[in-house]
Formats: C-alpha cells, sequence, structure tokens
C-alpha cells in the first residue's frame, strides 16, 4: 500500500512538472468576459473640435482617461464624421459583442462615409514585446451585421476593410513620446508589416480577399510599399454567422532571402474559398536583420465602406470574440475562459 501510495505521487510530481502542451504555444489569449465593460470615447467630427483617439494618449503606460481595454497594449479610434454627433462609439466592449449567447466580446461600429477613401475606424493593439516572434499565428471570430452592405443602391462605391495589421516595431515603447507603434509610411519604425483585407470593387463582386505586403524604406532593411494582390477565389462570408479568421506570418530566413510567409485560412479550412498563402516574401532585405520578430498587432484596423451618403449617419456593426496569438497552430476553439497572458512591454 505504501508502495503504491508513493507511485501515485511520483506520477503526480511527473504530471506537474512537466510543461503543459496544450497551452505552451499561446503568448496572449482573451475572450473578454473577465473585463470589464469599456468604450473607445469617440468624438465629433475634428472640423468641429473633435480628435482622434490615438497614441500616447491610449498606450497603456501613458493613459489618464482614453485607456485600453484590459490586458491590451493601446487602441485608435478615428473622430466621427458627424459633426452634431459621434453616433454608437467606435468600439464598445460588452456582452453585445460576444459569441456563444453568454460573456462578453468587442462591438466595431462602421459609419459608412459617403466615399471610398474616407477611412473610419482604428485599431485595439496588442504588444508582444520587443524581441517578437519568427512565426506567428493569430485567431479570432468575426461577425457582419446581417444588415452589412459594402457599396450603395447603385454600385458606385468599393469597400474595403483591414482586418488587422501584424507588424515588427523596432522602436522604444517606454519613451512613447517619441516613438509610436501606430504610425505607417515614412518616418515610422513599424515594419514589415502584413496588412490582410477584404476587398469589394464594383466592377468585380463578390468582396474578395486582398492582401498587402507593407516593406516600409527603413535602416531596418524593410523594403517599401511591396506587392498587393486580390485573391478572387476566397471571398466574404456573407451569411452573418460568426467565422473563424486564422493568420500567420513567418519572417524570412536571412536578410535577402525571399523565403517569408503569410498564410489565411476561414473556418480552418484549407480549400481555395477558405485558404490562401504566399511562401517567397522577402520581408527584409539584405541590409537588414531579421533577428527581431512579429511583435505588434493591430486588431480591427481601419475601414472604409459607403454604402449610404454620409448625411443618413448610417452604422454598421462587426462583433469580434475569442481572440488567440500563438507560436503554433491551435486548433479548435479558445483554449479556456482565461484572462489575458503573456504581455509585457520591455
Amino acid at each position: 500500500m505504501q508502495k503504491q501510495t508513493i507511485k501515485f505521487f511520483f506520477l503526480l510530481l511527473i504530471f506537474f512538472a512537466l510543461p503543459n502542451f496544450s497551452q505552451a504555444a499561446v503568448i496572449f489569449e482573451d475572450n473578454f468576459d473577465s473585463s470589464a465593460d469599456w468604450q473607445s470615447q469617440q468624438t465629433v467630427a475634428k472640423s468641429v473640435g473633435g480628435l482622434d483617439r490615438s497614441w500616447p494618449t491610449t498606450f497603456i503606460d501613458a493613459c489618464t482617461t482614453a485607456c485600453p481595454p484590459q490586458g491590451w497594449t493601446a487602441y485608435r479610434a478615428s473622430a466621427s464624421y458627424f459633426t452634431d454627433t459621434p453616433g454608437n462609439d467606435t468600439y464598445i466592449l460588452n456582452a453585445t459583442g460576444a459569441r456563444g449567447g453568454s460573456g462578453k466580446g468587442i462591438t466595431l461600429n462602421v459609419e459608412s462615409t459617403g466615399s471610398y477613401g474616407d477611412w473610419a475606424g482604428g485599431s485595439l493593439d496588442l504588444s508582444l514585446s520587443s524581441v517578437g516572434y519568427q512565426e506567428l499565428y493569430v485567431k479570432y471570430w468575426l461577425k457582419y451585421d446581417s444588415n452589412w452592405l459594402w457599396t450603395d443602391p447603385g454600385n458606385t462605391q468599393h469597400g474595403q476593410q483591414k482586418l488587422i495589421r501584424i507588424s515588427r516595431f523596432s522602436g522604444d515603447m517606454n519613451d512613447y513620446n517619441n516613438h509610436n507603434p501606430q504610425m505607417f509610411f515614412t518616418p515610422t519604425e513599424n515594419g514589415p508589416s502584413w496588412m490582410p483585407d477584404w476587398y469589394y470593387n464594383k466592377s468585380f463582386p463578390p468582396t474578395s480577399f486582398f492582401s498587402s505586403e507593407f516593406f516600409n524604406t527603413q535602416p531596418n532593411g524593410s523594403i517599401g510599399y511591396g506587392p498587393t494582390q486580390t485573391f478572387a477565389s476566397l471571398v466574404w462570408p456573407s451569411d452573418g454567422g460568426w467565422h473563424s479568421y486564422e493568420f500567420r506570418t513567418k519572417m524570412n530566413s536571412a536578410p535577402g532571402t525571399a523565403n517569408g510567409e503569410w498564410e489565411i485560412w476561414i473556418d480552418g479550412q484549407s480549400t481555395p474559398d477558405k485558404h490562401q498563402a504566399k511562401t517567397d516574401v522577402l520581408w527584409v532585405d539584405s541590409s537588414g536583420s531579421v533577428t527581431q520578430g512579429w511583435n505588434y498587432l493591430m486588431f480591427l484596423d481601419n475601414i472604409t465602406v459607403a454604402p449610404a451618403p454620409l448625411s443618413e449617419k448610417k452604422e454598421m456593426q462587426i462583433y469580434m470574440d475569442d481572440v488567440v496569438v500563438s507560436t503554433t497552430r491551435v486548433s479548435g476553439d479558445i483554449l479556456s475562459p482565461a484572462a489575458p497572458t503573456g504581455l509585457g512591454v520591455e
């Protein structure tokens, strides 16, 4: 009996000493259920005194009133296009955005700006530390308003949504007044960057997947605004239900070696209508370094849609829930209803 007891406790010791491989790859996860209700404090249009909510006033280490959601790093929320009222707040965290009938999630309220190229929205930002990851996986669930429209009844407008921005930020976030991970184009320290989009072209419906490979010209070796490409076989899910989105980025193995990668899955499927990949991306040229990996994420980046004139003050919703960031692909749903983990600004 004593030997059996000793054996039992020995097996328990082995079990708890071994790493939890089911969660070992997870860097961050959030189902928002344990977070306090939150909103982004969007203002009226800038033409009547409004302002964009952005870095550094929304950075967790610098904010006073316009702070990000629990566990997140920062956010952006552009001023409304409406001059007399900001309408519904850009981002809202509460029960309305929850997937599965309970809990909480994010609601993105999207204004019809009246013209393609007038960008609304912003982003919910997550820093993964300065070192970053050579290969990164991001998964979340989205649902679009059942009355969602990309264009006006006359089909005269394009529409575009940046689903996420996966970047390498080389600046010092502790010096937040002089280094801004939300900057883009020159000058910026936020590159390379991958921006997967939904894109509606009035001449070639339906809405298809559009990839922007963003290599910003900087001393870190990123080589300018790279190729953009539409993949007509991968189309936007139009049923108004919840769908999982998975993204993968991999840094090229050496400076100047064009073997970087990106990949996207919808609902975990590998058929051409649910999956696209590219394997010859030159994220960093021969003058740069690939030591620092992917380390800054902007979820639900900005969007431009114009299904109605600005005067109609039309708004539509996108809902997001169950976010997981990992170093290997995570199968199934969010691993557990745990609070966000693995965060920190170095």
